[in-house]
């Protein structure tokens, strides 16, 4: 590397989860991971897929050199809600359980409560951030949905999918 370079953390997953369903057979993020341990590079991924733990090997080296922190986000307890809200990602107990096997393996894990939507999830943070916390998350952060605008389809998704609902 360059002498002049000053070494950041680089963020995996800004925009999108690095472990979407087509990162099992592509590997992009598990080659991203190894060229990061490879020039100590460190990382941030944020993910609601329990796939995570397929590269436990690596993220647990990058934990021994101090080099990463994983973030699982947790939108719901209830899989009714998690089904319709984020179809084709893990279930909140499979996001608990890579909680724990990522800490078990002394990767620094924090836990996400997001997108926090008014009248579907915002009653269960409490409970989500216990369980996080019990599956041993060492930080928590949150975020609401951005509702400018955009309102009357989420009263909208809420009344398809539960109807009666608030």
């Amino acid at each position: 590397m360059h002498a002049r370079w000053k070494v950041q953390t680089i963020s995996i997953s800004g925009a999108t989860d690095p472990y979407q369903p087509i990162e099992r057979k592509e590997l992009l993020t598990r080659n991203v991971l190894e060229v990061a341990l490879e020039f100590k590079q460190p990382v941030a991924l944020i993910t609601k897929n329990a796939l995570i733990l397929r590269d436990l090997d690596l993220l647990s080296q990058l934990a021994a050199l101090g080099l990463v922190v994983a973030a699982i986000s947790i939108t719901s307890l209830n899989e009714d809600l998690r089904r319709v809200l984020e179809p084709r990602t893990s279930t909140a107990a499979n996001r608990l359980r890579a909680i724990a096997e990522l800490r078990a393996a002394g990767v620094p894990v924090m836990a996400m409560v997001a997108p926090i939507i008014p009248a579907l999830n915002d009653h269960e943070v409490p409970a989500i951030m216990k369980a996080a916390a019990d599956a041993g998350a060492q930080a928590m952060g949150y975020g609401a949905a951005d509702q400018r605008g955009r309102a009357d389809r989420f009263r909208g998704v809420a009344a398809r999918a539960f109807p009666g609902s608030r």
